[in-house]
């Protein structure tokens, strides 16, 4: 009887396993919440194994949504080759007296082509920076994301990811959100080869950019968001603050705080 247990137990956890990696694919939809035009949207996503999965959960999605939607549902398959991000704003309604908050989804061959085509749109369109929300990387893609670690700032939060690109060598995925509502934060970058990058990020605001550096150094400044810009010398950090020196060696993230200048 044990042994018929066992068996039992390898054969689901197995199952189990082969079932997960027969999802590779992504259905993702959105919908207004209710049927008038101010109505904030809704997302969804859920992995699928293939295109007839997909075609059930759109129908489900829209069968259950089609009361309450003032734009009609929307579904979209994304295949294992494609990445994917969903992205949320507050939208401009001519005539209206109301911006609800509105979310959209752009596909491609990279999370960068992804983000490219948002930092396209025009920006007269949104009432509030576009923020995203959901990120997704084809499981039929070469697997180059292989660790990450989020790190606080004081108002930022940070994600770095480890990448090896197409040349081997090492490179840092940072995304920063800022989460302030009334703050500008100005983030200092330093990459291996000595430069020195300088972002802003608006209150509510996230930014994505791949640092093709083995080590980068970070530091972030606040001041109100009404203010002008702050005329920041990029060639060396804000002495006496705390920075971050973020360090992707064999594929691993590593994060080390200190006070002053370093060369």
């Amino acid at each position: 009887m044990k042994k018929l247990l066992a068996i039992c137990l390898l054969a689901t956890i197995y199952s189990s396993a082969f079932a997960q990696e027969t999802k590779p694919c992504l259905f993702i939809a959105t919908s207004t919440i209710k049927n008038n035009i101010c109505s904030d949207y809704k997302w969804v996503h859920e992995e699928v194994k293939d295109r007839q999965e997909y075609d059930l959960k759109k129908k489900q999605f829209t069968e259950e949504n089609k009361a309450n939607s003032y734009t009609g549902t929307g579904g979209g398959f994304v295949s294992a080759k494609e990445c994917v991000i969903v992205y949320e704003y507050n939208s401009k309604r001519s005539g209206f007296n109301c911006s609800p908050k509105v979310c959209g989804v752009k596909t491609g061959p990279t999370i960068e082509y992804c983000e490219k085509q948002l930092a396209a749109l025009d920006p007269k369109q949104f009432a509030s920076p576009p923020n995203i929300v959901f990120r997704w990387i084809g499981k039929g893609l070469p697997a180059t994301q292989n660790n990450s670690i989020t790190e606080d700032f004081g108002g930022v939060m940070a994600k770095f990811t480890s990448i090896d690109n197409a040349t081997k060598a090492d490179a840092v995925l940072a995304q920063f959100s800022n989460k302030t509502t009334n703050l500008l934060a100005t983030v200092l970058v330093k990459t291996d080869d000595g430069k020195f990058i300088v972002e802003y990020l608006a209150p509510g605001s996230t930014f994505t950019k791949k640092y093709d550096s083995k080590k980068i150094e970070i530091q972030v400044i606040y001041q109100a968001n009404n203010l002008p810009k702050p005329d920041v010398d990029i060639t060396d950090f804000v002495k006496d603050k705390v920075r971050k020196q973020v360090t992707n060696e064999n594929g691993k993230i590593k994060v080390a705080s200190f006070i002053g200048i370093r060369g």
